[in-house]
């Protein structure tokens, strides 16, 4: 794994991995993703995330090629085996560890939390010059 990949996957793997990457992933592809509790107080209690105005059915590109092909798709990234091309010809990649469609659906959540990160510094950046620009607002 080169350098610049694994800066990459720090970047895209913040704490708390699966749900944080989900949100961002969302971000990045403009989802409105509502947090929702399967199976409540059954023992057997799951936690994840549906589309906004879709029902509960769970979205988990993690687990769901369905969902990790139509997120690679709203992003216009190009897809191999273990691998996303997105933003300015960055490849994010994965081990396969024998399931190479497991090791293509976290490289498409990858790449999309990796986006959803950046625009999420940015969205922090603006709002913070935005308030000091000295013009006060009383």
């Amino acid at each position: 794994m080169s350098e610049s990949d694994r800066s990459l996957r720090q970047e895209a793997e913040p704490a708390g991995h699966g749900r944080a990457m989900l949100e961002l992933a969302g971000k990045a592809a403009g989802i409105d993703l509502v947090p929702y509790t399967w199976f409540k107080g059954t023992g057997w209690d799951h936690d994840g995330f549906t589309v906004a105005g879709e029902g509960p059915s769970e979205w988990n590109p993690l687990e769901d090629d369905g969902d990790a092909l139509r997120l690679a798709l709203r992003l216009g990234f190009s897809l191999s085996p273990r691998c996303a091309l997105y933003a300015e010809r960055r490849w994010m990649t994965e081990n396969d560890e024998g399931d190479v469609c497991s090791a293509t659906r976290r490289a498409i959540v990858r790449a999309a939390a990796a986006i959803g990160s950046e625009i999420q510094q940015t969205a922090s950046g603006s709002s913070r010059s935005a308030g000091s620009d000295g013009q006060g607002g009383s």
